[in-house]
């Protein structure tokens, strides 16, 4: 069965939905695409029962994916992680048993207003496979970890991937919470993430490919990796932090095409774990544009994206001043930062002396232990701090520190800051802000501070680090004094307040 991607005036995005029968014979089913210009196409595969079953997101002019049905397939556990086996299948699909019945397809393609539009754009086919047709053996990859959810009744998977353990102490572990792979328009493999983790110190980091929610990784033990997915509209961008659900299990890309139905996509029930954060919020053209946005929808915010891309200079301090006007209406929002790495290490963004890297800015997060579900508790509660070149914060205030909360204090409060960094470099200035205004700035790395703070009022203490030219370095996130009703509701509240 194929179907033809057909030019409609003069249009860059095209969608679609396509129904087929699946005949209970089949025991592969085999999705091609051949486009006639290199181009942005995603695509949605659900079952007969409604199940998300195959998705895809890239650029490039041809492509795959088959969903195979593995109820014959011996499945080999991996004696390392309980409950999560090797993956079988197409990556980023759920094998499973293929049903007989009525299956579909949706599909977005974006194309470049640069480029010359024919008349017919592409094609996508689909192949039914039986038999010797059917090969299996090339896709059980040796050390591929499944993070599906065995006998899930819709795209769902496993919580013991947030459970997965590299480490039980008690510390403060570096990651990052923005980066892309192959699989979408990144240029690095997920194995290459991996690699240029490892080379960067990292920890962790959250895997969160465009419209794409990685359904296995491979097994590494240097480097935990978690599920996420950036939800990519014309409205904003945002990314679902360890998640285990699919944005568009329900509504398919329907998601993407209003702001109604944007912004209900934050919402979660009780049994998701996710945490929803907006990403890069003033970047030029990719700024978030959904005012309608509840701010309490909102659990972190991607203050710091990629400080190689040069319009994120601009974009980045206006997100620390918005962000301190949110602190500062009494919302509990935790700061992070993600390096949104598409690029291979040894490259390079325009007039950037630097090459844009996983990991830069890092963020680091105080966990009890190194697995999905503390590090998620870590953001959550706002303990976090963003920095650059390994500078390293450490801050104590009333004598707790970042994250902390206080309900009972005595109005003056006794602060103290130190930065650690890899050099013996002087060049640095800690801005000290409380409720939203720099109080006081230090031109060294360590300082402490007495701050008078009425008891009957709602305050935070933060701090920012720069270089002597103000070149931002690392912010921490607060410490609480107090409650405060927040007056901002909507995103549309905070940008006319700002």
């Amino acid at each position: 069965m194929t179907w033809e991607i057909k030019k409609e005036a003069e249009q860059t995005s095209y969608q679609a939905v396509h129904t087929f029968d699946v005949s209970a014979q089949t025991e592969q089913i085999k999705i091609q695409y051949t486009l006639k210009q290199v181009s942005w196409l995603r695509f949605l595969v659900f079952d007969d029962k409604g199940i998300l079953r195959a998705q895809k997101s890239g650029i490039a002019s041809t492509g795959s994916v088959s969903i195979l049905d593995t109820d014959s397939v011996q499945r080999t556990d991996i004696e390392e992680i309980e409950d999560l086996s090797f993956q079988l299948g197409d990556l980023n699909t759920l094998p499973g048993t293929i049903h007989e019945g009525q299956w579909r397809i949706e599909y977005k393609l974006n194309i470049s207003d640069k480029q010359e539009i024919e008349d017919i754009l592409g094609e996508i086919d689909i192949e039914y496979l039986t038999g010797e047709q059917v090969g299996t053996a090339p896709n059980q990859r040796p050390y591929e970890v499944s993070w599906k959810k065995e006998g899930a009744t819709v795209f769902e998977l496993d919580e013991a991937v947030l459970e997965r353990t590299l480490e039980t102490t008690a510390r403060w572990y570096k990651g990052d919470f923005h980066t892309h792979t192959v699989f979408s328009d990144g240029k690095m493999t997920r194995e290459q993430n991996l690699e240029q983790a490892v080379k960067q110190g990292l920890d962790f980091f959250v895997a969160t490919d465009h419209d794409l929610m990685p359904t296995s990784w491979p097994l590494s033990f240097n480097c935990l990796v978690l599920p996420g997915v950036e939800v990519t509209s014309d409205l904003g961008h945002y990314n679902r932090l360890f998640g285990l659900t699919h944005p568009f299990q329900d509504k398919g890309y329907q998601v993407l095409d209003e702001e109604v139905d944007l912004v209900s996509s934050f919402n979660k029930t009780d049994e998701e774990q996710h945490l929803n954060s907006v990403n890069h919020p003033f970047l030029t053209e990719w700024k978030w544009l959904a005012k309608s946005l509840p701010i309490s929808a909102i659990d972190s915010l991607e203050i710091w994206n990629d400080p190689t891309y040069e319009a994120n200079i601009e974009a980045t301090e206006r997100a620390l001043k918005t962000w301190d006007r949110l602190l500062q209406d009494g919302h509990k929002i935790t700061g992070i930062g993600g390096s949104d790495s598409h690029l291979m290490p040894v490259e390079t963004y325009p007039n950037s002396s630097l090459p844009s890297l996983i990991g830069d800015p890092a963020t680091y997060v105080f966990s009890e232990a190194l697995n999905g579900k503390q590090l998620k508790s870590g953001v959550a509660e706002g303990k976090v701090f963003v920095s650059r070149f390994n500078y390293e914060i450490d801050l104590t205030v009333n004598g707790g520190t970042i994250g902390d909360h206080f309900a009972d204090w005595k109005e003056e409060v006794s602060a103290s800051c130190m930065i650690h960094s890899p050099s013996h470099s002087t060049d640095i200035q800690i801005e000290w802000t409380i409720d939203g205004s720099v109080v006081t700035t230090t031109r060294q790395k360590e300082d402490t501070q007495v701050f008078l703070l009425d008891s009957s009022q709602y305050h935070y203490v933060r701090v920012t680090v720069r270089s002597s030219k103000g070149e931002l370095l690392a912010f921490s996130n607060p410490v609480f004094f107090g409650e405060k009703e927040p007056e901002l509701l909507t995103w549309k509240d905070v940008v006319e307040s700002v």
